[in-house]
């Protein structure tokens, strides 16, 4: 006997000449095809979306941060934020350091209010460099030299997409757009204003100031910073922030006195690879007491592991999913034996072999599983490669499953990764021969003589 029958008459069963035997087939590799669709295009998506966030992080946040932990009056013994940076320098791998001041602070616009976070740094920093590479200037210019006309004079600043969408009172003007001046306020205003008035009321009557120069140098303190937009630029998940000189943070958080800064952002060669990085600073004590390095991956660990565990869970979930499909393989092949259990009988009175009679079956699972990884893996690139007029075409229904002010995202990000592409392939293929054995070992453990009385 033909050691290949097993697979002709796979073929024959799978093309069989009812009706009802072809819709159950058909209806199976299309339960397949959406099945491994659908998880290609959902991971391929979210793939995507983990590699646009971490590009969106490197150019915003620093590959290392170098917090300044000491408060008060510099001590003379300990090496001021420049040594500290010209030391940095000489470390083998890395590219750049900068100093910079961080903190929320307060932004008014006409009569609206928000508290984004503030990000000063120097108007030639390598942080307006990453901006620019990874394409995140929405509009104006990556700009923070003061703007100078004929009759106005502003130091310049830089909003994220957030907040200038924040803004959204028409009548004050609708959303921030380049060339408006906010006013900046930080929380150590009011601890200055507090300390002023304590210290006037501990003082004798007799030393006391007059009250009118009392209150103009509160006025002084409490008078905010104003400051002209001079570019607009995109944030992961959607960020409110303002990006100002440095020389403007040290005075909104009242470090201009003494020239501090709140940390230094080191910039390396290799962004992946800053925990080595971090260790040698840490080994070589080149940091005094109270500066101490964090990673962009540190800063963003929760973030990052979410979207990570995200990801791994919908692996998970969606090939349940295609495992769900490949009962139908089951319910098919089951279909077939009872259907052939004449053909089954007289297969086994000629002399077939318990093993023949069950690949006839697996090699029909199979061929179901592959016509139907093939088709799905077709579709769900033709879905990735249609996916903006998808997105499109269902936000004419007013539902976005990826909407702007939640992911930052002006259109879904794709990577298609060859390796899980096969992987899902595989997976399926294997779950539908696995499906099709037990009907199939079920049917060729059948007794010649019962199954042809039976008919």
């Amino acid at each position: 006997m033909s050691k290949n029958f097993s697979y002709f008459l796979a073929k024959r069963y799978l093309i069989p000449k009812g009706l009802f035997m072809i819709i159950i087939n058909l209806l199976t590799i299309v339960g397949v095809c959406l099945g491994v669709a659908v998880m290609i295009v959902v991971l391929s998506v979210m793939k995507g979306f983990e590699n646009e966030f971490q590009r969106k992080l490197l150019g915003f946040d620093p590959h290392i941060s170098v917090w300044d932990q000491t408060d008060g009056i510099p001590d003379p013994e300990v090496p001021t934020y420049r040594e500290i940076g010209e030391a940095l320098e000489k470390v083998p791998g890395i590219v750049s350091q900068s100093p910079y001041m961080a903190g929320y602070v307060m932004v008014q616009k006409g009569n609206q209010v928000q508290n984004p976070l503030m990000k000063a740094i120097l108007p030639g920093d390598q942080q307006l460099k990453e901006l620019k590479e990874q394409d995140m200037l929405v509009a104006g210019e990556l700009d923070l030299e003061d703007y100078i006309s004929a009759t106005e004079h502003y130091p310049s600043v830089i909003v994220s997409q957030a907040l200038a969408d924040s803004f959204n009172d028409p009548v004050d003007g609708g959303p921030l757009r380049v060339g408006d001046v906010i006013s900046v306020l930080s929380p150590v205003t009011a601890r200055k204003v507090l300390d002023k008035i304590r210290d006037y009321r501990e003082l004798p009557e007799e030393d006391r100031d007059d009250a009118n120069a009392f209150f103009d140098d509160l006025e002084s303190l409490t008078t905010p910073t104003e400051l002209r937009v001079s570019g607009i630029v995109s944030t992961p998940l959607y960020q409110q922030f303002i990006i100002p000189s440095l020389f403007i943070g040290q005075e909104l958080f009242g470090k201009d006195e003494y020239d501090q800064v709140h940390g230094l952002a080191v910039f390396v060669e290799d962004p992946y690879r800053v925990k080595e990085i971090k260790d040698r600073l840490q080994s070589n004590a080149l940091l005094p007491l109270g500066w101490n390095p964090i990673t962009w991956f540190e800063q963003n660990r929760p973030r990052l592991e979410a979207i990570r565990m995200e990801r791994s869970m919908m692996s998970v979930i969606l090939f349940i999913i295609v495992i769900v499909a490949t009962f139908c393989v089951t319910v098919t092949i089951i279909v077939t034996t009872v259907q052939k259990r004449r053909e089954i009988g007289v297969l086994k009175a000629v002399g077939a072999q318990t093993s023949q009679i069950v690949r006839i079956f697996v090699h029909q699972g199979q061929i179901v599983g592959l016509c139907g990884v093939l088709f799905g893996v077709g579709l769900g690139l033709l879905f990735l490669h249609q996916l903006e007029t998808v997105r499109a075409v269902i936000g004419k229904f007013g539902a976005d499953p990826f909407p702007q002010n939640v992911y930052g995202l002006s259109e879904l990000p794709v990577e298609i990764i060859p390796g899980s592409i096969l992987g899902i392939a595989i997976g399926a293929i294997i779950a539908c021969t696995v499906a099709a054995i037990p009907p199939a070992w079920a049917v060729a453990r059948l007794d010649a003589a019962k199954a042809l009385r039976a008919d």
